[in-house]
């Protein structure tokens, strides 16, 4: 993801063209984000399925419940990008109405957001991560003293 000055200022200073294609790459990285919460669920409840300790069971409900969290942000994000790549067709076609600094100013708060939701992201995937190293060892220790 392409990085701009904490004060967003390359944002304000860019023209319509610029942003717009900025725009387009975080609706390309909003789509990325949903095929990775797809294969994060699918991987979480791959482990769900064979979970017999109750922490590793409730931790990983806990970890279920962000990523839906996270993913529904995702979603909203997405609409919010979209609705802003139409506003900057319109400004580009001309037929846009509405208020060019708060186009400008959508563009800034959408990268902030989007960095936040990156961290944000990357923090649970390694937790998952996390968790499924931990849980295959504990699982299959204890599956293993049981023979």
């Amino acid at each position: 993801m392409e990085r701009f000055e904490k004060n967003h200022d390359h944002i304000n200073g860019s023209d319509w063209e610029l942003i717009y294609a900025q725009t387009e790459r975080w609706k390309d990285e909003s789509s990325f984000f949903e095929e990775e919460f797809q294969f994060l669920h699918n991987l979480i409840g791959g482990y769900l399925v064979w979970l017999s300790h109750e922490d590793n069971l409730n931790q990983a409900k806990g970890l279920v419940e962000r990523l839906n969290s996270l993913s529904g942000q995702n979603r909203a994000l997405g609409r919010r990008i979209t609705g802003q790549l139409i506003a900057l067709e319109e400004l580009q076609n001309g037929s846009f109405t509405g208020d060019e600094p708060k186009v400008k100013n959508d563009a800034t708060a959408i990268q902030a957001i989007l960095e936040d939701f990156v961290k944000e992201f990357r923090d649970l995937k390694k937790e998952i991560h996390h968790l499924t190293k931990i849980v295959s060892k504990t699982e299959k220790f204890n599956s293993l003293i049981k023979k």
